[in-house]
């Protein structure tokens, strides 16, 4: 039976065979079709096994020519073809294409999903109870839209988390319809991914908002060298009146220490609102780390950046996992949890949004 797509649909190997996507067939291809299953696939001519979504192909009134591009086995693919075996094209002799649409949606989840990770894993490093789950939550949720990413990545086919399709199918088995079960998935997926993240950047921008008129504040400077010199992180805590500073000091032999004067006119200064027993904490740190003496400098620490960032989380300031030099703190203590809200709603959306436009 001859039938013609009538949205693009991917091609996928047959029972059997390892399941993977081999290519997509574009809307308006026409193909010879010799078997259905049950669960609405159809199989297209040829032994090379190849099945098509039944939803997307409808019967042709008249016999036409059939794309033998669909029907060649994967051993008489030439390594000099331009795309994967089995694409297929109203015109039989049009070479491969390469689908893009699904591997790039693979690629926003696998970076949405490692902010979100970041953002919970400098969460879980707070000793607060509220934001170690906030952050635990952003942890599994980024970490099940990464794995949703790579498998998007690697096979060609829009994949969704199991938060989303766990939620799908408890709406479905509860009675909803098949169109509010998907909004159902969609709508905890997000929540799951950005409310952690909202919550964050909320927290944030009052602490920010509130440190002028507070007498307990944490506060991280920035210095600024040029483009080929690594800035400088210096962090304070404010106590009855006085802002007590240390950074690390020399490199490749250095040491915490306090900074007399504080930090000069051209350190970028962020001060946020905190409450007593984190101002508390957040000195202990400071001592701690004066206490370690002199140490080796290294990337990974100890440095002026990982030294900022021990007392400001000792001070229950979330700070993304990846504030690794002194930009990346200044940013991500200016905009971290935002840049991660936006990366989880684009990375929790993007599936949804690419795979309708695909089957329209």
């Amino acid at each position: 039976m001859i039938y013609v797509a009538v949205a693009d649909s991917a091609i996928h190997l047959g029972p059997g065979l390892p399941y993977r996507i081999i290519a997509t067939l574009p809307r308006g291809t026409a193909v010879d079709c010799i078997a259905q299953t049950a669960d609405g696939w159809y199989r297209l001519a040829g032994d090379a096994g190849y099945w098509v979504d039944a939803r997307y192909l409808q019967t042709m009134a008249t016999t036409g020519e059939v794309n033998r591009e669909l029907m060649r086995p994967p051993a008489l693919v030439s390594a000099t073809d331009s795309g994967p075996v089995g694409v297929g094209s109203t015109d039989p002799g049009a070479a491969a294409t390469w689908t893009w649409g699904p591997r790039l949606v693979g690629a926003v989840q696998i970076i949405g999903g490692a902010l979100e990770v970041a953002l919970g894993a400098g969460g879980v490093a707070i000793p607060e109870p509220a934001t170690t789950v906030g952050g635990i939550i952003l942890i599994a949720h980024g970490s099940d839209t990464i794995i949703a990413g790579f498998r998007t990545l690697t096979s060609g086919q829009i994949t969704h988390s199991v938060t989303q399709t766990a939620s799908t199918q408890a709406a479905r088995a509860l009675g909803a319809s098949e169109s509010t079960a998907s909004g159902i998935g969609a709508g905890v997926d997000l929540v799951a991914g950005v409310g952690p993240s909202i919550g964050v950047s909320v927290t944030r921008r009052l602490a920010i908002a509130g440190a002028e008129a507070s007498t307990e504040r944490v506060a991280v400077a920035y210095l600024h060298r040029s483009a080929l010199q690594m800035g400088h992180n210096a962090v304070g805590v404010r106590t009855g009146g006085t802002t007590a500073w240390v950074h690390f000091a020399g490199v490749p032999e250095g040491a915490v220490v306090s900074m007399a004067r504080g930090p000069g006119e051209a350190y970028l200064i962020t001060e946020m609102a905190v409450t007593s027993q984190q101002a508390a904490r957040a000195v202990v740190a400071q001592q701690a780390l004066i206490g370690a003496g002199t140490q080796t400098w290294r990337y990974l620490g100890p440095n002026c950046t990982t030294t900022a960032v021990r007392v400001l989380q000792e001070g229950g300031v979330v700070v993304p996992a990846w504030s690794r030099t002194p930009a990346l703190l200044h940013l991500g203590v200016q905009a971290g949890p935002e840049i991660t809200f936006m990366a989880g709603t684009i990375a929790s959306t993007a599936p949804d949004a690419v795979d309708a436009a695909r089957h329209r």
